[in-house]
């Protein structure tokens, strides 16, 4: 190898619920709200100089480790359902096409997520892998991050020089991730190899039991790290939690391993899948029902605010983001103080819009995307309209720029609603903040997200209570309607003292 290593830069990433109704197109990469499309060429190279991404961190790391970083392609789409043939195969080919004109290429570093499942296919990463694989041959490393709700399987692992996932959820690693991808790299190119490992896991984990930021994850993710420095030649030990949504035989948790021998690599495993195992009774999701969480939320005196946590209508899952039942329960009980976000409702906005700040009319807020729901039916007051961008301000995406079109504060009652055109999950005070609400100062905050927002919401919080409410992200996989699950996995923690 003469110069600079040569390192091709490529981004494919979706969370594909199987369960949304929302179909996933190419317009939806090339419209997306969080990258303003599909990057490409000088503005990709913008993008990565400042992304909070794995791939930012990569290139960055990459620079200044004196690589040569290669950006082809970026596509990233909100959560929703199964990505079209024609839009995954129109982005693919793409991505292919921009490989095959590089003159010269020492390796590649792929971003993706871990839980795409295309029309045509299940584990749809094994795809992308196998193509890159077909163009750079078997010697140039390919070398790959991937978000911890992936359900992979050695399918895509194997093809890999290797591979790392975050280790947050609220996912605020992820320039670290990618900075590890950097180094990992940088070993095989050295000459290391490593070899996989990999174990399924019995049983699916509710998404809302994922965070790290309580148990059981809580101390489960520091013994990746922990492993990781107690033996330098295990390059990257792995757990994915995986996304219970996607209704494939793979879906499911896993640990992987890569590592400078079997040996290494199989123990490291199993001692990280014992680990998982004793806490399997931790992983049982409790939600409350709406009415439950509204009497709570009209009895709250504490100083700080009461969040609710609407997590089965979370747009970061692929749910709608429209329902209203959390809103309904919250007139119903006269709580006061309350704030909500985000409700999807492009019609809505427009009505907002066209009335104009000051108004007060009869509108129907929500219910219109997911069957058997109904629209909320009441008097709004038009407190503030928006066209403008602003920027996030959380640990999760702090720094990126957002444009969700047009929306609107609204005020029914003692609930002021902040409804948007764009669709995305709740997960920063800053959706809050660009309308002036300040989070801290509210009885009563109601978000629609599953746990991205604790990394922005809970410092400034008393307590959280996880509602069930209707929405597509649903958190007991025991209620999830599955038609191809493999018939090997609990779906539900089983009830079970933890094992010695």
């Amino acid at each position: 190898m003469s110069g600079a290593p040569r390192v091709a830069i490529a981004g494919f990433v979706h969370e594909t619920n199987s369960f949304s109704l929302l179909a996933t197109r190419y317009e939806d990469f090339d419209s997306c709200i969080f990258t303003g499309g599909i990057l490409r060429g000088a503005a990709l190279d913008a993008f990565l100089a400042r992304a909070p991404l794995a791939c930012g961190g990569f290139y960055r790391r990459a620079l200044d480790e004196g690589l040569q970083p290669l950006p082809l392609l970026y596509a990233f789409a909100e959560p929703s359902g199964l990505v079209r043939e024609d839009a995954f195969e129109a982005i693919v080919g793409e991505m292919i096409a921009g490989l095959e004109a590089l003159t010269e290429v020492d390796a590649v570093f792929l971003e993706l997520h871990g839980a795409m499942i295309c029309e045509a296919y299940d584990e749809a990463e094994a795809q992308i892998v196998e193509r890159v694989r077909r163009v750079v041959g078997e010697a140039v490393p390919i070398v790959a991050a991937f978000d911890l709700h992936g359900n992979l399987t050695p399918r895509t692992l194997g093809q890999l020089d290797a591979a790392v996932a975050f280790r947050t959820y609220p996912h605020i690693d992820m320039v670290a991730t990618g900075e590890r991808a950097c180094a990992v790299l940088q070993r095989r190119l050295a000459g290391e190899r490593f070899v996989l490992a990999w174990r399924a896991l019995p049983f699916l984990i509710p998404i809302n039991r994922q965070s790290h930021l309580e148990e059981p994850c809580k101390s489960l993710y520091p013994l990746l790290a922990a492993s990781e420095a107690r033996s330098p030649a295990l390059a990257s030990l792995n757990l994915l939690t995986g996304f219970p949504l996607g209704d494939v035989p793979e879906a499911g948790p896993s640990v992987f391993a890569y590592a400078a021998s079997q040996v290494l690599a199989e123990r490291a495993v199993d001692e990280l899948l014992a680990a998982v195992l004793r806490r399997e009774p931790q992983f049982v999701s409790h939600l409350a029902s709406a009415d439950q969480a509204a009497r709570e939320a009209a009895a709250w005196s504490a100083d700080k605010p009461l969040l609710l946590a609407d997590v089965q209508d979370n747009a970061g899952g692929g749910a709608s983001s429209d329902t209203v039942e959390v809103i309904a329960a919250l007139l119903r009980h006269r709580v006061q103080g309350a704030i909500v976000g985000l409700l999807h409702d492009p019609e809505f906005v427009e009505q907002a819009h066209r009335h104009g700040v000051g108004c007060s009319v009869e509108l129907a807020l929500g219910g219109k995307s997911m069957p058997g729901q109904s629209p909320l039916r009441e008097r709004f007051e038009i407190l503030a309209l928006s066209s403008a961008p602003f920027q996030l301000v959380g640990a999760v995406a702090g720094g990126v720029r957002m444009d969700l079109g047009r929306s609107a504060l609204v005020r029914c009652q003692g609930v002021r609603i902040v409804v948007t055109s764009g669709r995305t999950q709740c997960m920063d005070s800053g959706y809050f903040r660009h309308f002036g609400l300040q989070p801290e100062r509210q009885r009563v905050i109601v978000v629609k997200s599953a746990n991205h927002y604790r990394a922005d919401f809970q410092p400034l919080i008393g307590s959280i209570i996880e509602v069930e409410s209707p929405g597509a992200c649903m958190m007991d996989p025991g209620r999830i309607p599955y038609r191809r699950l493999r018939v090997q996995v609990r779906r539900v923690a089983a009830s079970v003292p933890p094992l010695e």
